[in-house]
């Protein structure tokens, strides 16, 4: 597969000593796209990463194949504790101190834009329940992570 989203990912497999770059097997691809995404692929920044780094990719930016579901039952509880819901289909693919990192499903972009949830911060008037993050895309983010590790600049 020519990657277009991923390239810069798989020219740096040794971003980490301790964590190898290791892709997701397709049949792992298929069951995350039946749990998650209704059997539909994926935006194809994030095809691309589950197929280089989907298993491990040692940028921190994502967290480990097996800890997807549990990181959207977080977010999902998180969310109903605050007394809100999401009406949109999106998928978590990252969390910090209560706020997770998500993209939408069912949306044209091939590139993912990547959002904030924070059910907190909107309980506490501090910030919408979604915001745009800092950086604005999926790829944006992991070539970021990249640039920040290989420069020794913290996040």
């Amino acid at each position: 597969m020519e990657l277009k989203y991923m390239q810069h990912l798989k020219d740096n497999p040794g971003l980490s000593k301790i964590i190898p770059l290791k892709g997701l097997e397709e049949r792992k691809i298929m069951d995350l796209r039946s749990q998650f995404n209704k059997g539909k692929l994926f935006p194809k920044a994030f095809e691309e990463y589950l197929l280089v780094g989907g298993e491990s990719e040692a940028t921190g930016m994502v967290y480990e194949y097996e800890d997807w579901e549990e990181i959207r039952e977080d977010c999902e509880e998180d969310l109903e504790y605050c007394g809100y819901s999401m009406e949109r289909p999106y998928f978590v693919f990252d969390r910090l101190d209560g706020q997770s990192s998500i993209f939408y499903l069912g949306e044209e972009d091939e590139d993912p834009k990547i959002y904030i949830l924070d059910p907190y911060g909107k309980k506490e008037g501090e910030f919408p329940l979604v915001r745009p993050s800092f950086i604005s895309t999926f790829s944006g983010l992991i070539n970021e992570a990249i640039h920040r590790i290989q420069n020794d600049i913290s996040f």
